[in-house]
């Protein structure tokens, strides 16, 4: 089930998609006749998005909430897996416009939230099982990016009753 709308006028200009049950390992399959994907790593289960982008005179925003249901993911060396996972995604980005072209231009900002209410993560040597009655795993981030710096303001890993890892970096990229 997809829906797509694009709505403009002389200052602004709207796009929506949403995307209800969407088979992962289907399109995967569908996208590898056009384009080279890697072969080492396999995704199956099913998504619902709904993206919304916003352009106007003072800045481009876009919104994404998502869900993920029976997600499963693993590489061929057997170092990376997830199975039956279900989530839910959200993520904030906005760009304000600059009308200077002789300067770079301004960085996007982004807030994420990643919740995984359950199922299972391995990644060589940690694994983590999140399940019912036990709390969701979160992960949220604020960052900026620019061309040459992704500047990490916040960075939150919470596993309730058992740990809270926090962070920040700035990574230059070139």
């Amino acid at each position: 089930n997809f829906t797509a709308q694009v709505i403009s006028n002389l200052t602004q200009w709207q796009a929506e998609i949403k995307v209800n049950q969407l088979n992962l390992e289907q399109l995967f399959t569908q996208l590898a006749t056009f384009i080279d994907l890697p072969t080492d790593f396999t995704v199956a289960g099913n998504t619902s998005l709904h993206l919304t982008v916003l352009t106007t005179t003072q800045a481009m925003t876009v919104n994404l909430t998502g869900t993920l249901n029976r997600f499963k993911y693993s590489n061929s060396a057997g170092t990376q897996a997830g199975e039956n996972l279900a989530a839910q995604l959200t993520l904030q980005a906005q760009q304000p416009i600059s009308t200077n072209t002789n300067s770079p231009p301004p960085p996007w900002h982004l807030q994420s939230t990643l919740t995984i209410q359950r199922g299972e993560i391995y990644s060589d040597p940690i694994y983590v099982e999140i399940k019912y009655p036990d709390p969701a795993v979160q992960l949220t981030t604020e960052l900026s990016w620019q061309a040459t710096t992704l500047d990490i303001h916040a960075f939150t890993y919470t596993h309730p009753n058992v740990m809270i890892l926090k962070g920040l970096s700035n990574i230059q990229l070139a």
